[in-house]
């Protein structure tokens, strides 16, 4: 641990607080860029176990990485317990004295520091760097705090991540995704319930279900499969009738392809990486003339690419994860290979020969948005008219094969 951390802080992203009862006590609010944030800050005052692999702290890692612009407002932050602090306005540097490791450090937030030094540790060294290096994270400092520190710690430190409303109110409206999944190697890897430390979540699986609900057409795009699991989830939980049975015509009707659905999402993910290569690892750059040209990069060039990440449903693991705002389009335009006219979803098509065959276009398109948005990920995600184009698409390519088969069989 270091007896004191000196970290560069802007001005304007710096407030004190005078504590209103006790005048000897301050807190400190500011923002500081994730490549400034210091290494070996004590974890003493925490008394939560902190795991990279566990389950919050993917979520941290993955809204870090994807949400670059955002992270700041995201996340809960980091709250630090320090001896005292020292703000030099014309150095516009920051101070704080950590003199007795049980006593001063991380206080709560302890996830979100060792997700951010765990990613700076791992890829904080390529070029170009990954842009969540200019992310920031909030930083909530107290000094004085040491008698009060045991009764501070256990406030901080009651919940994790609060969702809008608790996932036991659904107990037993999950039961035929639990049926439908129970032979699965991955089945008694979900949680159903707030508290469960598991690799994948059900609101995960109702999302995922989202992006191929019979509701949405070909002008309806699923975008908030992406940008709200808990109007998902609401949507999920209104699909029962009084006697708690499930309707018919919504989520219920994919269950025929739920596992198709689920291990789809990870062959998406694991074979976006060969399509990129086959594109030549493409990124068009501008030329002084203003044409255009293709450089040949390695993956590590997509600097919105992540680490290495499980494939929970179907097994394996990705060497280069690629942003959820990235996967959720490619994977929701498949639902164009999807027949809902029955009374049960199947597929017009083998999805994931589809996709093995036809992806590289949607990698491609996919590709060339997130250049016209910046390289931001969330972007692409939120973007309807990204959502049409790659379904356009593969709603073409899927005519297409029909009409070729039927040609060939005439």
């Amino acid at each position: 641990m270091q007896a004191s951390v000196t970290l560069p802080i802007s001005p304007d992203h710096f407030r004190k607080l005078a504590d209103p009862i006790d005048p000897n006590r301050n807190v400190y609010h500011c923002y500081v860029r994730v490549r400034h944030l210091a290494s070996a800050i004590s974890l003493g005052p925490n008394p939560r176990a902190h795991e990279v692999d566990s389950r919050i702290s993917r979520v941290i890692r993955e809204s870090l990485e994807e949400n670059v612009r955002l992270f700041h407002l995201l996340n809960r932050g980091i709250t630090i317990s320090a001896r005292e602090v020292e703000y030099d306005n014309r150095s516009q540097q920051l101070r704080m004295k950590l003199p007795e490791e049980t006593l001063h450090g991380i206080l709560d937030g302890g996830n979100t520091y060792k997700v951010i030094e765990n990613a700076k540790r791992e890829k904080g060294h390529e070029s170009p760097e990954p842009a969540y290096l200019d992310s920031y994270v909030k930083l909530e400092i107290m000094t004085n705090i040491d008698d009060d520190i045991v009764l501070l710690a256990e406030a901080r430190n009651t919940s994790a991540q609060v969702k809008t409303f608790s996932l036991a109110n659904l107990a037993g409206r999950f039961d035929w995704i639990k049926e439908t999944l129970k032979a699965e190697p991955f089945a008694g890897n979900i949680a159903y319930r707030e508290g469960e430390d598991k690799e994948i979540n059900v609101m995960d699986v109702i999302c995922l279900m989202t992006l191929f609900h019979p509701k949405y057409g070909g002008n309806e795009h699923p975008v908030k499969a992406y940008t709200s699991k808990n109007s998902c989830l609401e949507d999920y939980r209104v699909e029962f009738d009084d006697e708690g049975n499930p309707k018919k015509a919504g989520y219920f009707k994919l269950r025929p392809v739920l596992v198709d659905i689920l291990k789809l999402y990870d062959h998406v993910h694991e074979t976006c990486l060969d399509h990129y290569r086959k594109l030549g690892g493409i990124s068009k750059v501008k030329k002084e003339e203003g044409e255009e040209k293709n450089k040949i990069a390695r993956p590590g060039a997509l600097k919105e690419l992540g680490g290495p990440r499980e494939l929970f449903f179907k097994g394996g693991k990705v060497k280069h994860s690629w942003p959820i705002g990235y996967l959720y389009p490619m994977l929701g335009s498949l639902r164009a290979l999807l027949d809902n006219t029955g009374k049960q979803a199947r597929w017009f098509v083998d999805p994931f020969d589809f996709f093995t065959q036809c992806g590289e276009v949607l990698v491609e398109a996919t590709l060339e948005r997130s250049s016209e948005l910046g390289r931001n990920p969330n972007a692409v995600g939120k973007s309807k008219g990204h959502w049409q184009q790659l379904y356009n698409t593969v709603k073409l390519r899927m005519l297409e094969e029909q009409i070729s088969k039927q040609s060939a069989n005439d």
